[in-house]
């Protein structure tokens, strides 16, 4: 028992850490889509 319990918080760590890793990206991916949509040409450098 003991050992699948440690088996079952490995794999729930393992996909918390893929969640943070996915919102994380998904996060930058917004901010960048953002910055692209409400930014005007004339703010381009």
């Amino acid at each position: 028992m003991g050992m699948g319990v440690g088996f079952v918080a490995s794999l729930l760590n393992e996909l918390a850490n893929q969640l943070q890793t996915i919102i994380q990206f998904s996060v930058r991916l917004k901010c960048i889509h953002s910055d692209w949509t409400y930014a005007k040409p004339s703010d381009r450098s």
